[in-house]
């Protein structure tokens, strides 16, 4: 296992070892049996599934590569390793999909299941006799924040990479993103102006399975088909994995009608039954897209002379700064809230590309 072997070879025994006792647990096995892409493996073709398992021990590993080449300690590593080990553990099968299907019946909410299993006898022993407490993001130092919770963090990297690996698409090396180009240095942050290159590659990723996958007609028929075939099952066990929810269809005649359309990719086509805040196909996505730039970006303008790009923004959305240090290195404040807007990032980055130019600022209105 790449996440164990790393740790070993650097030294990090102690949190190897709270590491494999965590993942020997049932708790924490059942997560091979959730999904992370839910409806994905009926709509698409896929390489293989992707579950919940691999996407928590991906991101602790991502983390891990990222302190160790940062020279952090083991102490002060350890709780951020195991966080990212643990952020998903309170998913159940079909990952949001049955998040949204139980929250429409009962107000459910990952993210509170998550700690409630934290909380348990099993792991708050193994955390508590390691003397080792589960980060919340009020509770986040400021300087692990960045790569546990923004739009860059290790989490959402390792999502979308993977993603993109098995449905086939062109990656970008996030390895070396975190352990080339990204360094703490004096208390900061600093991005190698290299890097800029793979996060458009990563972003433009993002936008496109969004666009071609999440937002594909047949794939929102799909999510809502399997919502409304869980709501019908309304099972009591939230630690039941998708195999073991499948077996309970045989029951329910109108859940298991819902499940052998969906196995034969017989998708509603009602455009009226998908019930989506997103828009449902390229052309309806363009459309949002164009909307949302209007209500974050209220001027733009390049300034070649001072080699200063500028952009205004509406107030509400964000308050970034950024300038160069050098010829090779940018220092960035709160990057991840600026790169949430891929729409407002792509236009920057290709100015960045064509003018080989290093300096960035931000204004809000």
């Amino acid at each position: 296992m790449l996440l164990l072997e790393l740790l070993e070879s650097e030294g990090f025994h102690d949190t190897s070892n709270i590491i494999q006792e965590i993942i020997d647990l049932p708790v924490f096995k059942r997560l091979k049996g959730i999904s992370y892409l839910g409806s994905f493996k009926y709509v698409f073709d896929l390489k293989r599934d992707f579950s919940r398992w691999d996407h928590s021990l991906g991101t602790a590993y991502l983390i891990s590569r990222l302190l160790i080449s940062s020279n952090f300690s083991e102490i002060e590593s350890a709780p951020i390793i195991i966080f990212g080990l643990l952020h998903d553990i309170g998913h159940i099968f079909f990952s949001h999909i049955g998040e949204h299907a139980l929250n429409i019946l009962n107000q459910f909410d990952h993210n509170e299941h998550t700690i409630s299993i934290i909380n348990s006898r099993e792991i708050s022993r193994i955390l508590n006799s390691n003397q080792i407490a589960f980060i919340k993001k009020k509770d986040c130092p400021k300087r692990f924040r960045f790569f546990l919770f923004s739009h860059l963090d290790c989490d959402t990297l390792n999502g979308i990479t993977k993603t993109g690996e098995i449905l086939g698409l062109s990656i970008p090396d996030i390895e070396s993103l975190i352990t080339k180009y990204l360094s703490f240095q004096k208390g900061t942050w600093i991005w190698d102006t290299r890097a800029i290159s793979i996060i458009h590659q990563f972003w433009s990723l993002k936008s496109k399975i969004y666009q071609d996958f999440v937002y594909n007609s047949e794939n929102q028929s799909c999510e809502v088909m399997l919502q409304k075939m869980i709501q019908l099952i309304k099972p009591p066990d939230l630690c039941v994995t998708e195999e073991k929810l499948i077996e309970k269809i045989s029951n329910n005649r109108s859940a298991l009608g819902l499940y052998n359309q969906i196995k034969s990719k017989d998708f509603f086509k009602n455009e009226n039954i998908l019930s989506s805040n997103f828009p449902k196909n390229q052309g309806l996505m363009s459309e949002w897209i164009e909307n949302q730039k209007k209500t974050i970006i209220s001027e733009r303008n390049w300034d070649s002379s001072s080699f200063f790009i500028k952009v205004i923004v509406k107030k509400q959305f964000l308050n970034w700064y950024a300038k160069d240090i050098n010829q090779d290195q940018l220092i960035l404040k709160n990057l991840d809230a600026f790169l949430n807007d891929y729409y407002l990032k792509e236009r920057l980055v290709k100015l960045y590309i064509n003018s080989n130019k290093s300096f960035y600022s931000c204004s809000v209105d």
